[in-house]
Order: C-alpha cells, then sequence, then structure tokens
C-alpha cells in the first residue's frame, strides 16, 4: 500500500481532532464538575440521576406542603387554646353567677362578661390564616358566623354541613394524605340549629339576667360538653402536629441520602480528572510535534 504525503495529513488531523476531542471533554468535566452531561455521555448513569433527581424534588415538595400544614395547625391550636379559655372563663362566671347571694346588678354585670366571651367566640370562629378562614370547612373564603347590626349571630353558608364539616387534606407523603383543619361545625356547632356555642352563651347570659340558676346549671352541662370537644379536637391535632414534623424528618433525611447517591453517580473523581487532563495534553502536544516533523518534507526535498 503506497502511503501519500495527503493520506498522512488527513490520518495526522483524524487523530488530533479526537484527541482535541477529548481534551475539550475532560476539561468540560472540570468545569461543570459533572461526570455526566448528556444522554450520550452514559446513559444508564443519566438515567439515574434524573431519577434520583425527580425523587428529591418530590420530597422537597413534601416538605413545603408539611411546613405549610404546619403553621395551618399551629395557628389552629392556638386559636383553639384561645377558644378553651374563653369557654371556661365563662363557665367561672355562669357558676358564679348562679348563686343566690348575688345581687341583680353583679349578675348583670357578669352577664356583661359573658357577652363579651361571646363576640370574642365569634371573632375566634373567623380567626384566618393566609387570608383564609381556617374553620372554614371547605369555603375557606366564607367567614363562619356573621353578626347582623344588634350582635345577632346568623350563619354563613360555611357553617351549615357539608361545607363547613369539610376536611382539607394535603399529600404527607407518597399515598398518604391527612386532613389538617379543624370545621367550624365540630368545634362551634351548628350555627343555623340551637346546639352550638354561641346559643349556649346566649342562654347563659339571659338566665343570668333573669336570675334563673336554675337553668344556669342546665347550661354549664352543654357548655362542658363543647369544652371537652375543643380539648379532644386540640388533643387530636397535637397528634398530627408530632407525626407531620417526624414525617419531615425523615424526608429531609431522605433527600441527605438521595443527594449523596446522585453525587456519586455524577460528580467528577477530580484527582483522576485532573490526572487524565494532563496526560491528554501531553499526548496532543506530542501528536502536534510528531505531526510536524512528519509533514515536514515537503516536493523540494524530494527533487534535491
Amino acid at each position: 500500500m503506497r502511503v501519500t504525503n495527503k493520506y498522512l495529513s488527513q490520518n495526522l488531523l483524524s487523530n488530533l481532532n479526537r484527541n482535541l476531542n477529548q481534551l475539550q471533554d475532560t476539561q468540560q468535566k472540570l468545569s461543570s464538575g459533572k461526570s455526566v452531561s448528556k444522554p450520550s455521555d452514559d446513559p444508564v448513569r443519566v438515567n439515574q440521576s434524573l431519577n434520583l433527581a425527580t425523587a428529591i424534588a418530590d420530597n422537597d415538595q413534601y416538605v413545603r406542603n408539611i411546613d405549610f400544614t404546619t403553621a395551618w395547625m399551629e395557628t389552629n391550636d392556638s386559636t383553639m387554646g384561645q377558644h378553651v379559655d374563653g369557654l371556661q372563663r365563662a363557665r367561672e362566671l355562669a357558676v358564679r353567677g348562679a348563686s343566690g347571694s348575688l345581687s341583680d346588678t353583679d349578675r348583670k354585670a357578669i352577664a356583661a362578661e359573658v357577652d363579651q366571651i361571646r363576640e370574642q367566640e365569634r371573632q375566634i370562629a373567623n380567626t384566618q390564616y393566609s387570608g383564609r378562614f381556617i374553620f372554614g370547612g371547605y369555603k375557606t373564603t366564607v367567614p363562619s358566623t356573621l353578626a347582623n347590626p344588634n350582635g345577632d349571630l346568623y350563619p354563613s353558608d360555611v357553617t351549615q354541613a357539608p361545607n363547613d364539616s369539610g376536611k382539607l387534606e394535603f399529600e404527607l407523603s407518597p399515598g398518604t394524605r391527612l386532613a389538617y383543619n379543624t370545621s367550624g361545625v365540630e368545634l362551634f356547632g351548628d350555627t343555623s340549629t340551637d346546639d352550638n356555642v354561641f346559643k349556649v352563651l346566649d342562654d347563659i347570659s339571659s338566665e343570668l339576667k333573669n336570675g334563673e340558676g336554675q337553668k344556669v346549671s342546665a347550661s354549664l352541662a352543654k357548655l362542658d360538653k363543647w369544652i371537652d370537644i375543643a380539648n379532644e379536637e386540640r388533643a387530636i391535632g397535637g397528634g398530627k402536629l408530632s407525626r407531620m414534623e417526624l414525617s419531615k424528618n425523615r424526608l429531609l433525611d431522605a433527600n441527605i441520602s438521595l443527594q449523596k447517591l446522585r453525587s456519586e453517580n455524577e460528580d467528577v473523581d477530580m484527582a483522576l480528572t485532573i490526572s487524565n487532563l494532563n496526560m491528554q495534553q501531553n499526548v496532543y502536544q506530542a501528536a502536534l510535534s510528531v505531526g510536524a516533523k512528519v509533514l515536514q518534507p515537503s516536493l523540494m526535498d524530494f527533487l534535491r
């Protein structure tokens, strides 16, 4: 086979381009810190990285879900604490007001404080978090209770089942959903009926003003029911908050492991890659030097 200068030149350029491409690829790995950047680098590893990135992003979303819901439920718990304190205070006032030793003036003063507690309860029922009514069931943009100019309460369209008893849920983890709200119907009762906190407080106030001590005792039993319900709801909420904290910690721990796996799958071995770069630079420089010597003779050299 006759080897011509043209063949030598083409072969040399081909080898130089190949060496230059390898050098460029190694430089890209060093600058990016990644051993794979496109599917053609290593289809299997690229696919593994995509799966790991998806899992990490999913866990991050679950953590954001938990953070928002935790803030909602902490507001919910704090508000229910105020609710219980108000009802406990109303109970103390009712017990004191039922005493036959008080004057009408004293009972009316106590009844006036009960009325203030009733108004406070209405405000509590309409507590908002991030612009949403936390006791509004499904309709979190609508207040649970309204009042006319005379102070008489009437239900908005969310205080009656199924709206106000609706449960809001979020995805805690894959396949696991958790209800995070306490509905107004559960905590305050249905204001379209007589079975609600506001009616009990109204009754106690009226009975104190009228000196009806025996009726106050009966109303106390109803008030105790709503206090027990509120305490039970707080306990349920506390259990959910603990569960959410555990889930968040598991997700954060899982992401640490996933990030480590992703790093092992993608990141370059800096020492090895630098060594390869130096070797490839030497090979490229040697190829240039050899090529210059091989192609140096010209036609005039052969004619002499």
